[in-house]
């Protein structure tokens, strides 16, 4: 769901239009986009670009410690995201859990890996010129910022094998955190809402992990 400066423009897309003056949670969209037990798999599809990115901040957190974070100039700014990022990327939970919840290192190990490549590496092209046609400037913006942070991810996880020899961009750090960020908002959204449909009577409803307050 996009909150927060992303506007309708979230990763999981529970903010639609309810009137040509409103936006906010729209249930009926969701129920027909995502909240049917028929649309499991993109909810799951989700959950799993989540990890996916998780991972790579994981595997990149020696470099993402000490990687460049003035903002404008506020030295106590500054001061204070080093030290979230640092929390972040140091909780002992998130490590245990993404350290190794899937072996990237297992996709390029069989005859088919070369032609796999290239393959992904098509398709996260075509998307990106896809992003080139979208009529809304604010809808670019952000859908190109995710995916650049998609892009990071996946030059982290398949592009070095030795994070000493990691080298980010500015715009690929900030594109990065900008993608858990809206990862984790949506997939916080689309629990809240898949409980709301449950609460509000909604048939055929995907039930969320974990259970609804």
């Amino acid at each position: 769901g996009g909150s927060g400066g992303g506007g309708g423009h979230g990763a999981g897309g529970s903010e639609c239009r309810l009137d040509e003056r409103h936006w906010g949670p729209n249930l009926r969209v969701f129920y027909d986009r995502l909240g049917k037990k028929d649309f499991k798999a993109r909810v799951e599809n989700l959950y799993f670009v989540y990890l996916f990115t998780l991972q790579a901040a994981v595997k990149a957190a020696p470099y993402l410690a000490e990687a460049d974070y003035a903002t404008d100039g506020v030295e106590d700014e500054d001061a204070y995201t080093r030290t979230i990022v640092k929390s972040l990327l140091g909780n002992k939970r998130l490590t245990q859990m993404c350290t190794k919840a899937f072996d990237e290192g297992m996709l390029w190990k069989d005859n088919e890996s070369a032609h796999l490549q290239q393959e992904m590496q098509s398709h996260f092209q075509n998307i990106t010129q896809i992003m080139n046609c979208v009529g809304c400037e604010k809808c670019k913006l952000w859908g190109k910022l995710q995916m650049l942070g998609v892009g990071t991810a996946l030059k982290i996880l398949f592009s070095v094998e030795d994070i000493s020899r990691l080298v980010l961009t500015r715009n690929e750090v900030i594109s990065l955190f900008n993608l858990l960020a809206r990862l984790s908002e949506s997939i916080h959204s689309v629990s809240t809402m898949l409980c709301t449909l449950i609460d509000k009577g909604y048939q055929d409803v995907l039930v969320p992990p974990g259970t609804c307050n």
